[in-house]
């Protein structure tokens, strides 16, 4: 009984470790929609702390694309995962006037290249007009066209085939969509509408320029080395960042998200091993108990197969009920706790669990229930 429960127990901590593990490494998997491996950023800002000139940006952005290796080159407020950006509720403009309900959306401001930069899939319209850039200086004032992301143009139209058509954000106005990206995922890795993006050509001044470099594969070292050079030769007075790669990014945003998904599968993987040493000594312990009726069974014509069944049934019963147990509560506690702590629902992979956690204590097992089988009954009946 205590093993069956201890089968139990393990089948109810593996199945939603397991479910944890899953749901963070799907969360880690998603796409940005942008060419990563390809992308280095760095800022740079002015040591007296003014704000940063849109003619020294665009200074700026000339010489880094004119080095070899690189692209394209743009500035931006923020990028995808860097935990830091704006955000705002984004409305269908029609008739004059915005349309509720509204659906929460980043917003990426840049110049007119940076889909290119990025590496961002045009679904459906134009990529951003350069003449349409507009500069910022607070929350008002935006840029009247934008590209959006599929999913926010699902979310606010129902359809991609939005081109042409307008939305409203905080200051009133109405920005025309020229065109429909596929992915371009939001500055926060936990935000419910992390798909839903737009981008306005827009320089927004503020005491630093944020730049994001596509260098040509394989020659990211050389373009590394001569970023911070050029663009200090061009004024010294001011500091620029060391270039630092995407990945780099990406890694900071699901550094807790990999841990837990680390430590769930060591727990699951340390009471695999503890419940697999308890039905060890359980079947070792049963052998030596049933001794004397094993080596009975064996003086009457039982075959060394016969007694592996004996032993491998007791096991099985063990397991039935504690997988059974196991998955039961399994999903007790999943209903209870799913939206406190914000469980993954039940999944097909828990029967997977039940069938690994089975194989790994039949093959524990194997070892005492071949040394019963063994004993010849000549030494098993001693002493009668």
């Amino acid at each position: 009984m205590l093993q069956m429960m201890q089968v139990a127990v393990a089948v109810i901590v593996m199945c939603h470790g397991l479910s944890v593990a899953l749901s963070q490494w799907r969360l880690i998997d998603r796409p940005t929609g942008l060419v990563e491996a390809e992308l280095l950023t760095l800022r740079s800002h002015p040591i007296n702390g003014t704000l940063f000139p849109a003619n020294r940006s665009d200074a700026d952005l000339e010489a880094i694309r004119s080095l070899p290796g690189v692209v394209a080159a743009s500035r931006v407020n923020y990028l995808p995962l860097s935990d830091h950006g704006w955000r705002s509720r984004m409305r269908r403009f029609e008739g004059g006037e915005p349309v509720e309900p509204g659906v929460h959306s980043g917003i990426l401001l840049g110049d007119a290249n940076l889909p290119e930069t990025l590496g961002l899939r045009l679904l459906s319209g134009r990529p951003l007009a350069a003449e349409a850039e507009t500069p910022v200086s607070s929350l008002t004032g935006l840029a009247r066209e934008a590209l959006v992301t599929k999913a926010l143009a699902l979310a606010l139209f129902d359809s991609i085939d939005v081109v042409g058509r307008s939305l409203n954000h905080w200051d009133g106005g109405a920005v025309t969509i020229v065109g429909v990206v596929e992915h371009v995922q939001s500055a926060w890795v936990d935000w419910e509408f992390h798909d839903n993006s737009v981008i306005l050509p827009a320089h927004y001044e503020r005491d630093e320029a944020f730049y994001v470099v596509r260098i040509v594969p394989g020659q990211r070292q050389s373009v590394t080395n001569a970023l911070r050079p050029t663009l200090l030769a061009l004024d010294p007075a001011r500091v620029v960042t060391q270039p630092e790669p995407y990945g780099q990014i990406r890694a900071r945003a699901y550094a807790d998200h990999r841990m837990l998904v680390i430590w769930s599968l060591l727990l699951a993987l340390g009471l695999l091993l503890i419940t697999a040493l308890g039905m060890y000594a359980n079947a070792s312990f049963e052998a030596a108990r049933r001794h004397r009726e094993i080596g009975l069974r064996r003086a009457v014509g039982a075959s060394q197969s016969d007694v592996l069944r004996h032993v491998y049934l007791h096991v099985a019963l063990i397991m039935i009920g504690g997988c059974a147990v196991g998955l039961i509560f399994a999903l007790i506690v999943n209903r209870m706790l799913s939206e406190d702590l914000d469980l993954p629902p039940p999944s097909i992979a828990w029967f997977g669990v039940c069938a690994v956690v089975t194989l790994v204590c039949c093959a524990a097992a194997y070892g005492p229930a071949r040394r019963a089988a063994s004993v010849a009954p000549a030494q098993a009946l001693r002493g009668e």
